[in-house]
């Protein structure tokens, strides 16, 4: 049987001469060894002829594209080879306690140089950003400060678990904050034994436990994405998976913890400890939060605590457009989007003049929906067909296209501090700028590597069960990895050693910009793969430039 990555390539109009004169001179020996040497009317027969086979070579090359694209889709029709926008966080100084951004809200970055490209970077998902940020932290073992932004030269010892006491400032109505987020700028040790601790809100100077909440639990990117963790991204590539390391330091404020949550005087469990320690402290009233940390927390692994902030947002590398096509009074419509199909981020509506709105037809599971659309890649552009259903009374003038592009890998290693231009002013944003470096694009697959995917899928039913499967998963991953080696090795993991995978990723180094963007890729790479693999398989990624 063929190789399943194999396909169809025509063959040129010289090619296909030299292989009938190849043929002719074997079949009739005495004919010249050169083709110049030959009857002038037979060689320009043959050059004619071999034009014509290329011209239906050519046209059945483009049809064995079609039909293997056609199948791929139907079989998995979630995969696809579009790209990865990098992403930022935005932070917002805001002129309202409270403030409401959508996807409209979008910030610009032009390069320095002359002829220097213009990047968007737009936010995800309508929220809200609410202004709330640290006031003072405590740190506590048992009935003891250990740690206290009050005194910096404090320096006692714990011999027990640690308890963070925060005390935040916020003037807006309490009931507004329920959905808005909170970003922990610490270091990564201490964001995530932050994160897995129990937060518990205060109450009347205590901290009842019914308003406790974990926040490694809630997923933050329902809430900045405004789309499941699960969503692929082409390749089983989830959301989850791709902006873990950008979304991590993002809390969340569940409902039931915000719900009767009021400023006041600081509680008695942190001003007991504080005032046997002799430490002074201001009189104001603050929205007050205890951490339970975990038992693996230590002083030196969670202080100091770092910046802790409202009004951030995530933002990624996306240029919103739309597209508008008058039908011609005719019920099938056919669109094709100017822009290279690898900048097509995704398609966000499809809907005509009527307000219809049309779907991807393998999104959805009735065979009989009538609103549907089909987009397949067709000389380097998008095209889109629907067909606008027999029951819909008349037929509308147009039907438009709302899609996002992105420039991919381009617009990673933008530093911090770099973005601050409003695309367009927001009445409730003073001004942002990006405290992270951008980082995480990723160009769009090739379709060798969709092909490969959508085989190796039928065969291991989307799982990794042995090496060659680990190897052929990452390599899909991003087109930038030019090979993967897996091997057995024994590895160092936190509790001793134990066998595993160890999987060097070979990139092109030239389409990297620093080590930062390497260490980026190797860390979603591990989580997909541990995505893949069977349960409790332990993985050690490198990176290695060629």
């Amino acid at each position: 049987m063929a190789d399943v990555g194999s396909s169809f390539h025509s063959r040129s109009q010289d090619e296909i001469f030299r292989g009938l004169y190849r043929q002719l001179r074997r079949h009739l020996p005495d004919i010249p060894e050169s083709p110049d040497r030959i009857d002038p009317m037979l060689r320009v027969l043959m050059h004619v002829f071999a034009g014509q086979l290329h011209t239906i070579e050519d046209h059945v090359e483009g049809l064995w594209d079609d039909v293997s694209r056609a199948v791929q889709e139907t079989i998995c029709p979630e995969v696809s080879r579009w790209p990865i926008p990098a992403a930022t966080v935005m932070r917002a100084e805001l002129n309202d306690p409270i403030v409401d951004i959508d996807s409209d809200t979008v910030w610009s970055y032009r390069e320095e140089r002359s002829s220097g490209r213009n990047f968007l970077f737009a936010a995800t998902a309508p929220q809200r950003l609410a202004r709330i940020e640290i006031a003072e932290a405590h740190l506590v073992c048992g009935d003891r400060v250990v740690r206290s932004t009050v005194d910096q030269t404090l320096a006692a010892e714990a011999d027990g678990p640690l308890q963070l006491y925060v005390g935040l400032t916020y003037d807006g109505p309490p009931s507004a904050l329920a959905g808005t987020h909170l970003y922990l700028k610490a270091a990564n040790e201490a964001t995530e034994l932050l994160r897995w601790g129990r937060w518990i809100t205060s109450r009347e100077g205590r901290f009842v436990g019914t308003s406790g909440f974990i926040p490694g639990a809630l997923s933050a990117v329902a809430t900045l994405m405004g789309i499941s963790e699960d969503q692929d991204l082409g390749g089983l590539r989830t959301i989850d998976e791709l902006y873990a390391d950008v979304v991590r330091p993002f809390v969340v404020w569940p409902e039931h913890a915000t719900r009767d949550w009021r400023p006041e005087s600081m509680p008695a469990a942190i001003s007991r400890p504080l005032r046997r320690a002799r430490l002074q402290t201001k009189e104001e009233e603050r929205f007050w939060v205890a951490i339970d940390l975990p038992e693996a927390a230590t002083i030196a692994s969670v202080w100091p605590v770092g910046e802790w902030f409202g009004g951030a947002t995530l933002a990624i590398n996306r240029t919103a457009l739309s597209l508008l096509k008058h039908t011609g009074g005719s019920r099938i419509v056919d669109v094709t989007l100017p822009e290279p199909y690898e900048t097509i981020f995704a398609v966000d509506r499809v809907v005509d003049a009527f307000g219809n709105e049309y779907r991807l037809r393998q999104a959805v599971s009735d065979a009989a929906a009538a609103y549907v659309y089909v987009g397949r890649e067709h000389d380097g552009r998008l095209r889109i067909w629907l067909e606008i259903p027999e029951s819909v009374d008349g037929v509308p003038d147009t039907v438009s296209v709302y899609y996002s592009t992105t420039t991919g890998a381009a617009a990673n290693a933008i530093d911090a501090g770099q973005i601050v231009q409003p695309y367009a002013p927001h009445p409730g944003i003073a001004s942002a700028v990006n405290v992270v470096a951008t980082s995480g694009g990723i160009p769009a697959r090739t379709r060798d590597q969709v092909t490969h995917e959508v085989a190796q899928r039928l065969r291991m039913r989307d799982r990794a069960l042995s090496q060659t499967d680990i190897e052929q998963w990452a390599r899909g991953f991003d087109p930038r990895i030019l090979n993967v080696v897996a091997r057995s090795a024994v590895l160092r993991r936190p509790r001793g050693l134990a066998r595993g995978v160890q999987v060097t990723l070979t990139v092109n180094g030239e389409l990297f910009t620093g080590d930062t963007e390497l260490d980026v890729l190797r860390h979603r790479v591990h989580r997909f793969l541990n995505a893949r693999a069977t349960i409790n398989t332990p993985f050690e990624v490198t990176v290695e430039r060629n």
